[in-house]
């Protein structure tokens, strides 16, 4: 193989790797979407069954914080499919030039998904550990 093949191969290997990579995100995104949903409901199943303060006042901070998650998981849903949209724009293009640029966004968006499914554990654990205590 020549340099200008390695190159090549390389580089469609790496958009191909950022490829599986945001595929799997967006998959564990929406799988996190739903849970949410879920939980909501649960939530609100324990609203009306236990009028507590204690328990309103949690269920409160709880709803606050999946409203936020929701939100987070949205944008880092939106960074994804515009990365995406790139890579068929470099694609028409024929510029398959993974620079420092792609290479930065992509690193930031892994950073922003780590941190989104680290909250979302995090709050998925505390959540049932609520509900235990509350049904």
């Amino acid at each position: 193989m020549t340099t200008t093949t390695n190159l090549e191969v390389d580089r469609t290997f790496k958009y191909q790797f950022y490829h599986r990579e945001n595929s799997t995100w967006l998959t564990s995104l929406s799988f996190y979407k739903d849970e949410i949903t879920y939980f909501s409901g649960l939530l609100s199943n324990v609203k009306e069954k236990n009028t507590s303060l204690e328990i309103s006042n949690e269920i409160f901070i709880f709803e606050r914080e999946l409203s936020n998650l929701q939100s987070t998981i949205e944008g880092v849903t939106q960074s994804i499919i515009e990365e995406e949209w790139g890579f068929d724009d470099d694609a028409t293009g024929k510029d398959f030039l993974l620079g420092e640029e792609i290479y930065s966004r992509h690193v930031g968006i892994r950073e922003r998904f780590q941190e989104t499914e680290k909250t979302f554990l995090d709050t998925k654990h505390r959540l049932y550990r609520f509900l235990c205590k509350a049904l």
